[in-house]
This record gives C-alpha cells, sequence and structure tokens, in this order.
C-alpha cells in the first residue's frame, strides 16, 4: 500500500511540474503578444546577428517607449530607418547633441564599425527592455502553411479530441456508478454497498472557497469563442502577435478545462467544500473485501480521492470518511486523527 501511496504521490508532483512547465512554456508568448505584461510598448523577432552574443537571430525584444533625453551610450535601442521597414536593433555608442537636434551613433554587437548615418530622436521606437530566447522561431515558422498546420491546427485539434475523449469517459464512470456498482469493486449487489444520502454539505461554514460551475463554463465560453476568433485571425493573417494570441489562448482553454473537469469526481455527483475538502454525506459499511489503508487527515484522504478520481464520502454515525478505489479503501476517522 505504501508503494501505491508512493506511486499517488509522484503522479501528483507529475501532474503539478506538467501544469507549471506549460505555463512557463506560454508566458513568453502571451508576452510577445502583449507586450505591455511586461512592461513594454512593442515585440520583434530578431532576424539577423548583428548585436550577437547578447541578442541572437530567433530571440524576441519588448521594447519599451522612452524619452531620448534619457537615452545613454550602452543603451540598446529599436529604431526606424526611412530605407527599411523593418526596424533595427543596436547598441548606442555615442549620444549626439548638435544645438538641441538629439541623435544617436549606434553598431551592432557584432560589426566592427558604427552605422553609416546618425540615428535622429524622432526614428527611436524605445529602448530593449528584455530579451527573450529562441521562441522567434516558433513564431516565424507558424507564419508557413506547413508550421501553421503543425504548431498550432494539430495541437488545437489534439486538445479538442483529448476533451472529448475525457468528458466521454466521465460520462461512462458517472453511468457506472449510478447504475449500481459495488463499494468494494468485487462483491454482489446488496453488500457493503457505499449509500450516499445526497449532496449535504459537512460543513455549513467553509474556510476556503469554491467556483461554481457556471462561473467555470461561463469562462470556458468566453475563452473559447477568444480562441476560436484568434484561430481564424492566424490563419487569415499570420502575424506573429495572431499566433501567439492563439497559442496563449489555447494554453489558457486548457488550463480552465482541466480545473472544470479535475474536481467534479469521477462519479458526476455535485460535491461540497469544507474547509477546502470535498465531501458527500452518506453511511459506510463495516467490511470490505480489499485491504483498508488508515491515512493521518482527512485532507490527506481528499488528496488520494483527487489522484484515484474517487469521491470522498463521509459518515458523521461513524465520524469517518471513505474513498474506495479498485485495489483499496483509504479511510480516516475522526475519533482517531483528532482535530486537524
Amino acid at each position: 500500500m505504501r508503494d501505491k501511496i508512493r506511486s499517488i504521490s509522484r503522479k501528483r508532483a507529475l501532474a503539478v511540474a506538467g501544469t507549471l512547465l506549460l505555463v512557463a512554456l506560454v508566458v513568453p508568448f502571451a508576452v510577445f503578444a502583449v507586450p505591455q505584461l511586461a512592461g513594454g510598448s512593442h515585440s520583434y523577432v530578431v532576424l539577423s546577428g548583428s548585436m550577437e552574443p547578447a541578442i541572437s537571430p530567433g530571440d524576441v525584444v519588448v521594447v519599451s517607449g522612452v524619452d531620448p533625453a534619457a537615452i545613454g551610450v550602452n543603451d540598446v535601442v529599436t529604431f526606424q530607418r526611412d530605407a527599411s521597414p523593418v526596424p533595427t536593433t543596436h547598441r548606442v555608442v555615442e549620444v549626439i547633441d548638435d544645438g538641441g537636434a538629439l541623435a544617436f551613433r549606434t553598431m551592432g554587437d557584432a560589426n566592427e564599425d558604427p552605422d553609416g548615418a546618425a540615428v535622429p530622436a524622432s526614428a527611436v521606437i524605445g529602448r530593449v527592455t528584455l530579451v527573450i530566447p529562441y521562441i522567434g522561431y516558433v513564431i516565424e515558422a507558424a507564419n508557413t502553411p506547413v508550421g501553421f498546420l503543425a504548431l498550432v491546427v494539430a495541437p488545437f485539434g489534439l486538445l479538442a479530441l483529448t476533451e472529448a475523449y475525457a468528458y466521454l469517459r466521465r460520462r461512462g464512470n458517472a453511468t457506472a456508478d449510478e447504475s449500481g456498482d459495488v463499494a468494494d469493486g468485487g462483491r454482489d449487489a446488496g453488500e457493503d454497498v457505499v449509500v450516499v444520502s445526497g449532496p449535504t454539505p459537512v460543513s455549513d461554514s467553509p474556510d476556503g472557497f469554491a467556483v461554481s460551475d457556471g462561473t467555470l463554463n461561463a469562462v470556458l465560453g468566453v475563452l473559447g469563442a477568444a480562441t476560436a476568433y484568434a484561430l481564424a485571425v492566424a490563419y487569415l493573417v499570420r502575424t506573429p502577435w495572431a499566433v501567439a494570441a492563439l497559442v496563449a489562448g489555447v494554453v489558457g482553454l486548457a488550463l480552465v478545462a482541466s480545473v472544470k473537469y479535475g474536481e467534479r469526481g469521477a462519479s458526476g455527483r455535485a460535491t461540497h467544500t469544507d474547509g477546502g475538502l470535498g465531501a458527500v454525506v452518506g453511511s459506510v459499511p463495516e467490511r470490505y473485501t480489499v485491504p483498508v489503508v488508515s491515512v493521518h487527515t482527512a485532507r490527506d484522504l481528499a488528496s488520494l480521492a483527487a489522484d484515484l478520481d474517487r469521491v470522498v464520502v463521509y459518515d458523521p454515525d461513524r465520524r469517518r470518511y471513505v474513498a474506495v478505489d479498485d485495489a483499496a479503501v483509504y479511510v480516516y476517522d475522526e475519533d482517531v486523527g483528532g482535530a486537524e
């Protein structure tokens, strides 16, 4: 049983690590799409190696608007040249003040000579405040037809299929539970069955908080509509910001969906918050044909039940919390554990 509990703990740790990794992957794209999140005003994908090693091709620079008078030597600025529609990002090597007409001599770190013409203050877009490495390659690839299919359409379709499969599987589990599955996973009907009396709260004064299903549905609806719109825009326009917005929308949709469906429990019944512990009131049997494992606290039991995708049942007569799995029954007795 200890090995099983360790396995469940590892599963939870991997799930948390996976969520953190997902957030870490989407944040850079969200910052590129909305540079204001990082205090910037513009964002650009670097195309050349003139600023290596500080800034390499494929990096993204976040640029913040700045008063030209505050720009000094060694600042990295992004500016617009009349002859090129693509902005240039170089380092300031000299500040030129010719009778109040401010200008800047710039140079790429990898170049041997300064740029040919000074940059007037009016051409400066801003100062580089953040460099995000590598993600420009992904954004540029997504602008091609093949890259768009591989990096946007395929993951979006896979996410939709995964959510549909998970939903159908949960519906199947709920149907099986409502048809009279026995609590011990192998006894005849009528013997040692966990009988749930209804969705009565274990506690009338929860110290946690719960998000209603209606709220999650509303958030999913808004996110779904916004993501669908971002998909259409990214397909028609294929600009870097549109692709980044679509990626952020898809990941946000996945996170909200995981919260919505992960908190419902396998049976699909409503649960209630008891200081953060979801449980339903019912009666539990005295004997089981599978091993019974005692846990230290009710919250430990709730954590196990969440990992096993099971409902916690509280028997007020016996002051016992129970979560039933096919391989074992996990219990917590208030009389033994005392107050948490």
